[in-house]
C-alpha cells in the first residue's frame, strides 16, 4: 500500500475528518492507517494490563486524533468485511496507565454486518471464535490458532455463520466468557461447532475470561479447553426439551436448493427412492411450519423387518425437524404437556409395541391430524380441559398401524439395504453439517411464514381425500420454489399414494384382493381356509404378513370383513362341513367399494 499516494494527514491531524472526506475511500483509507502502525513497546499500558507479547500488539504511533479523541498510541485493530481483505471498520483502545480503557471507532458505510477481527495465520486447522480483543490475544499466544474476533458479542452468531461459510472443512471452536455465554453458546448450536469456556478442572467457568486463565493456569490449560471443547447439547439440561436453533443470519439458498441440500443429506444415510427422498425433505421443512396447516401428516416410517434404517432414518431426521422430542415409553400426561407448551416434533420409534395396543397413545397419534380438532377432552379433579395434540409427528414401526392410524400418515416403506448399497453411518455424522442445515431451514421458516398463510396449491389428484389433506403441508411448502419443484412434489404424492393403493382402509383393500379370487375361480363359495391360502400366496400381498408379519389369520379376517356384514358360515362339501364364505355375501360390497372404485 502506498500510503502518501492517499495523502496521509499529518502529525495531530484528525484522523475522522480525513476519512470522512472522502467515505468512498474509505477501506483504502483504513488500511494505510492499519499499515503506519508499529508494534506496542514493552512498557505499553495495555500490554502490561493483559501480560501479553508486543508482536501481537499494534499502535498508532504518532500524535493524532478521532473525532477530538486522542488516538497517540492506543491499540490499532482493523476489521474486515467477511472473509475478504476490505477493511469496514478501525477500534483504536486507548489505556491509560491505571489499565482503563476507552473505545474509539472509525466506521465506513458497508452493510455487512459479519464483520471481524483476524489474528495469526492459517498454520492449523483449528479457528478460534472469541468473545473480545484480549482473550483473542491469549488464545491466539497459547493455541497458535487463528483468531476472530467479532466487534461486539451481539454479532457473535453473524460472525460464526460467515466463518462457517467460508470455511466449511475448518474446526471452528466458539469461545466464551460468563458475560457472553448465553450468545456464544446460541452461535454454537448455529453452526454445530464446539463450545469452549474458561475454566480447569470439573469447575465451571472458574475464570472471568481466557486471558485470565491463561495468565494465572498457563499456556496447557488454554489449550487443553479448546482441544476439549464438545458442541453444546440440543435439549436442555433442565428438562430435557429441546432448545431452538437460532435463524441462519447470512443469506440463505432458495427454497429448491434447501430442498436439494436436505435430500443430499438424507440419502447419505438411508436408502430411499428419489419420491420417497423429497418426501421426507419436504415434510422436514413442513415440521418448522406445521402450525400454519389444516392438517398434521404422520411421517410413517415403516418396514417388514428389523435392520431396515427406521431408527437411523429417525436420527436424521431429529437433527432437522422443528424441536424434536422422542415420545417412545413417555406418559400420556407428559405428551400432552409437551405439545401444549412447545409443539414439538415428536418421535415415535418402535411403534409396534403401543400403536392400536396402548389406547391413549393411539388416541394422540389419530386425534392431533387436524389442526382444528386436534385436542382430545379430560376431566381432571372434576374440571374438564383440552389438551391439544395437534403436531408434526414420525411413526417408525415394524409392519403397518391399523388403517385408522395409516390413513393419517405419508408412508414411507423401507427395505433392508443390499450389499453393494453404501450409507455413512450416523454416529460417525458431521454435527456442524446438520446444525447449520437446520438453521437455514429455520431461516427459510421464519421468512417464508406471511407467504405460507396466503399459499393455496392445487390439492394433490387422487381419489382418497385424506390422502390429498396428507399431502396439503408438502405441497404448500413446495408452491414457494419454482414450477419445477412444485412438479417433482405432485409426482412424488401421487406416485405414493398409487404405490401404497390406498390400503388405507384395509377392509376396503380386502375386498378388492377377494373378488378377483372368486372370478377367477367361478365359484359361489370357498372356505375359509381356501380364501386365506389364496390371499397369502402373493409375496407383493400385505396379507403374507398382515398379522405382526405372519400371514393374515381367519380371526382377522372376518373382523376386517364384519363392518361390511360379511359373515363366515358353516358351509357343507361332500361329507365336510368347514367355515366358509358365499359370494352372494359380498356383492352389495363389491357394488359399493369396488365396482365404484376410481383407481
Amino acid at each position: 500500500m502506498n500510503t502518501i499516494a492517499l495523502d496521509m494527514p499529518g502529525d495531530g491531524a484528525d484522523i475522522g475528518e480525513w476519512i470522512a472526506s472522502d467515505m468512498r475511500a474509505f477501506s483504502e483509507k483504513a488500511n494505510a492507517i492499519w499499515e503506519s502502525a508499529r508494534a506496542a513497546d514493552e512498557d505499553h499500558p495495555y500490554r502490561l494490563k493483559y501480560g501479553l507479547g508486543g508482536e501481537l500488539i499494534w499502535v498508532y504511533g504518532e500524535p493524532g486524533f478521532v473525532n477530538g479523541e486522542d488516538i497517540e498510541n492506543a491499540v490499532v485493530v482493523p476489521f474486515f468485511e467477511g472473509s475478504t481483505n476490505r477493511i469496514t471498520a478501525i477500534r483504536f483502545i486507548g489505556t491509560n496507565d491505571n489499565g482503563d480503557e476507552h473505545d474509539v471507532w472509525l466506521r465506513g458505510d458497508s452493510g455487512h454486518g459479519g464483520t471481524y477481527a483476524r489474528i495469526g495465520a492459517h498454520k492449523t486447522d483449528t479457528l478460534l471464535l472469541a468473545p473480545n480483543f484480549s482473550d483473542a490475544l491469549s488464545l491466539f499466544e497459547a493455541t497458535g490458532d487463528r483468531v476472530a474476533v467479532p466487534a461486539d458479542s451481539s454479532s457473535l452468531g453473524l460472525v460464526a455463520a460467515t466463518l462457517a461459510s467460508a470455511h466449511p472443512d475448518t474446526r471452528i471452536v466458539v469461545c466464551a466468557t460468563e458475560a457472553t455465554r448465553a450468545e456464544a453458546e446460541a452461535a454454537a448450536r448455529m453452526i454445530g461447532a464446539p463450545l469452549a469456556i474458561p475454566a480447569t478442572g470439573t469447575t465451571p467457568c472458574l475464570y472471568e475470561d481466557f486471558n485470565t486463565l491463561y495468565q494465572q493456569s498457563g499456556q496447557a490449560a488454554v489449550c487443553a479447553v479448546v482441544e476439549t471443547a464438545m458442541v453444546p447439547k440440543s435439549s436442555s439440561e433442565i428438562d430435557g426439551t429441546p432448545v431452538d436453533i437460532i435463524p441462519w443470519p447470512i443469506q440463505i439458498p432458495s427454497i429448491g436448493e434447501l430442498v436439494a441440500k436436505t435430500e443430499r443429506m438424507i440419502r447419505r444415510f438411508s436408502i430411499l427412492d428419489e419420491f420417497q427422498v423429497l418426501t421426507v425433505a419436504l415434510w422436514i421443512f413442513a415440521s418448522h411450519v406445521m402450525d400454519l396447516m389444516p392438517f398434521a401428516p404422520i411421517l410413517g416410517l415403516f418396514s417388514p423387518t428389523m435392520g431396515c434404517g427406521k431408527t437411523t432414518l429417525l436420527n436424521v431426521l431429529k437433527h432437522l425437524v422443528r424441536r424434536p422430542v422422542a415420545a417412545g415409553g413417555l406418559s400420556p400426561a407428559f405428551i400432552y404437556h409437551v405439545i401444549e407448551r412447545l409443539m414439538p416434533t415428536l418421535l415415535m420409534d418402535e411403534g409396534e409395541h403401543y400403536v392400536g395396543k396402548d389406547r391413549a397413545m393411539t388416541n394422540i397419534i389419530n386425534s392431533g391430524h387436524t389442526h382444528i380438532a386436534g385436542y382430545i377432552g379430560k376431566v381432571i379433579n372434576g374440571r374438564s380441559k383440552m389438551h391439544p395434540t395437534y403436531c408434526p409427528k414420525v411413526l417408525a414401526m415394524i409392519n403397518l398401524p391399523a388403517g385408522t392410524t395409516y390413513d393419517r400418515c405419508i408412508p414411507i416403506h423401507l427395505r433392508r439395504k443390499l450389499p453393494d448399497e453404501a450409507v455413512e453411518q450416523m454416529h460417525y455424522a458431521n454435527e456442524a453439517e446438520f446444525a447449520q442445515l437446520k438453521s437455514m431451514i429455520v431461516r427459510w421458516a421464519n421468512d417464508a411464514r406471511p407467504l405460507l398463510m396466503q399459499a393455496r396449491p392445487a390439492r394433490l389428484n387422487v381419489s382418497n381425500s385424506r390422502t390429498a389433506d396428507n399431502w396439503v403441508p408438502l405441497l404448500t411448502v413446495a408452491s414457494l420454489g419454482d414450477e419445477a419443484l412444485l412438479n417433482r412434489a405432485i409426482a412424488a404424492g401421487e406416485r405414493m399414494a398409487v404405490s401404497v393403493r390406498n390400503r388405507l382402509n384395509d377392509g376396503e383393500l380386502l375386498l378388492r384382493d377377494v373378488k378377483p379370487i372368486f372370478d377367477a375361480t367361478g365359484r359361489k363359495w370357498l372356505w375359509t381356509h381356501e380364501l386365506l391360502d389364496i390371499l397369502c400366496s402373493d409375496e407383493d400381498k400385505q396379507w403374507r404378513y398382515y398379522c405382526n408379519g405372519k400371514p393374515l389369520s381367519s380371526r382377522a379376517l372376518g373382523e376386517m370383513l364384519a363392518p361390511f356384514g360379511i359373515v363366515s358360515k358353516d358351509i357343507r362339501y361332500g361329507e365336510s362341513v368347514k367355515k366358509g364364505y358365499e359370494r352372494a355375501a359380498f356383492e352389495d360390497a363389491f357394488a359399493r367399494y369396488v365396482n365404484s372404485s376410481t383407481e
